[in-house]
């Protein structure tokens, strides 16, 4: 959507402001919910009237028992999707799930389609990070990674640097650390954030606006 210099208005969160290849097209970050939330778990607190030690000991072992639970679902939840056999649902379950720190060498490693996003970097709150394509969870909502260190590309928003709105998410968190973007909000507006696609080229854009 084309708009004059005196009444531009920012569409999404971030829009190219200078080229390492021609675009002006903005681009919109998503930060995931935590792990916690997307998934509704809590941690129960309990009062139980008696002695001091007999108390602590209790919720000691309360929270041994919901922290052991919890693991095991992550683990349950991560194994299924990274099987290759998760059902949609299920594969939606476990986003967010993997904690685990992605290879060295797995940026080199990842090739994607010449015109499709690779990787993004945000130098202030140090990250880099595989783009994953993403598609839509089962209850309509876009997908994000299952791995809570890389990025996910929506894939039915626009390319990098092609017309329309490129959409590009991760978490905030997962169960027990912090994920790509949980520094996301210490950007402020003038931040820039690099794209590289498939083919090797560069686009950097600005931040222009942000939203909570």
């Amino acid at each position: 959507m084309s708009q004059s210099k005196d009444t531009q208005q920012p569409i999404s969160a971030v829009e190219q402001p200078q080229r390492m290849e021609t675009s002006d097209i903005p681009l919109s970050l998503v930060k995931q919910p935590p792990f916690w939330r997307r998934h509704g778990l809590t941690t129960a607190k309990w009062l139980l009237v008696g002695a001091i030690v007999a108390s602590a000991l209790y919720l000691g072992v309360d929270t041994y028992l919901t922290n052991a639970e919890l693991k095991r679902r992550i683990e349950a939840l991560s194994s299924v999707a990274s099987s290759g056999t998760a059902t949609p649902e299920q594969r939606q379950e476990a986003e967010g799930t993997d904690e685990s720190t992605p290879p060295v060498d797995a940026l080199a490693k990842y090739v994607v389609s010449p015109e499709m996003p690779r990787i993004i970097t945000i130098e202030k709150i140090g990250v880099k990070a595989r783009v994953l394509q993403m598609g839509i969870n089962p209850d309509g909502s876009m997908q994000a990674p299952i791995g809570i260190y890389d990025a996910g590309w929506y894939a039915n928003s626009a390319r990098p640097g092609t017309t329309g709105a490129a959409v590009i998410d991760a978490h905030s968190s997962g169960p027990t650390k912090l994920g790509l973007f949980g520094r996301l909000d210490e950007l402020v507006v003038g931040d820039l954030v690099h794209v590289e696609r498939g083919d090797g080229s560069k686009l950097a854009y600005r931040v222009i606006n942000k939203e909570s």
